[in-house]
């Protein structure tokens, strides 16, 4: 993908949210790259994601953190820490509706 992908600020962190729900059931060709982000702080997530996936690491928001403050790639830890739990906790899911018929007898 061409570096000015993404810039779309929401759409960055739905992605990156959408990864820390998925968890390590993510695959890890999404066609972008960290350089696709225009949020700094998304583009240190992102590529910090790929790594996880890459050594076979469990992708969640504490993983993450651990790994990224292990490798001195947090700049502010506790407003990054923050933002990240942020993403998590902030990302909405939608989960099919069940149709159940209903039976008249």
């Amino acid at each position: 993908m061409n570096s000015n992908a993404l810039h779309e600020i929401e759409t960055e962190k739905s992605l990156l949210g959408f990864l820390l729900l998925r968890g390590a059931g993510v695959d890890r060709d999404f066609g972008i790259v960290g350089d696709d982000f225009y949020v700094e702080l998304h583009k240190r997530l992102f590529d910090g994601i790929l790594e996880l996936i890459d050594l076979g690491s469990d992708i969640d928001p504490i993983t993450l953190l651990n790994y990224l403050k292990e490798n001195g790639r947090l700049k502010d830890e506790a407003k990054e820490t923050d933002y990240i739990l942020s993403l998590y906790r902030d990302t909405v899911t939608t989960q099919p509706l069940s149709c159940t018929p209903i039976v008249t007898g």
